[in-house]
């Protein structure tokens, strides 16, 4: 049992937590598969054993909770530069200073606290942001923003074809009739991505 008070302890239980949070980050982010979810659970039950055989810094897990605040922020106003920065920065630091031995004040190795930080904050700087800048962009391109807006035919709708709207070319049903290029129609649903429209009297 020797082992579980080693000086390599700390380290390993330092690493189950950064993947512990990771992994519920992406599961917040991306939610429903479950896969991200149950991983999250194992290594932060993994980590958590270790706060029943290693001394830690209380302190630290607060550092963990304002990035955890800090993430939930970014999720919630979607304003993700500043919190994305500041979730990285409060969860490395806390992480890193969550246990510790007797007589040390960092229990985790320098290189690895090093490297694990850096990671860290470049998983919620550049890898999470991009992700959330790609669903702000989704919900952008959503073709419901276009129901009963007027639309150029720009191909025959026999009855499939191609529109223009708003600088953007989509595929769309005629309702009934056949409407011909250069004609003026207007959007009143949507099959999947497929746009419906129905000829505008002139």
């Amino acid at each position: 049992m020797d082992w579980i008070f080693s000086p390599l302890m700390p380290n390993i239980l330092y690493l189950l937590l950064v993947v512990g949070l990771w992994l519920v980050s992406i599961a917040l982010i991306s939610p429903g598969t479950g896969i991200y979810e149950i991983l999250a659970g194992i290594f932060l039950l993994a980590a958590g054993a270790g706060l029943v055989i290693i001394p830690v810094n209380w302190w630290a897990v607060g550092l963990l909770l304002a990035g955890l605040i800090c993430f939930g922020f970014a999720l919630v106003r979607r304003q993700e530069s500043l919190w994305l920065a500041a979730a990285g920065v409060f969860i490395s630091t806390g992480s890193v200073f969550l246990f510790r031995l007797e007589g040390q004040v960092v229990a985790v190795y320098p290189v690895l606290a090093v490297l694990a930080s850096a990671s860290t904050v470049w998983f919620y700087w550049f890898a999470l942001r991009h992700v959330l800048n790609s669903q702000l962009s989704e919900s952008v391109l959503d073709p419901d923003r276009l129901l009963h807006q007027i639309a150029e035919a720009r191909s025959d709708l026999d009855p499939v074809g191609t529109i223009y709207i708003q600088g953007e070319l989509w595929t769309a049903q005629a309702a009934a009739e056949r409407i011909a290029a250069g004609e003026k129609v207007e959007i009143t649903g949507r099959s999947g991505l497929v746009l419906l429209v129905r000829a505008v009297d002139a």
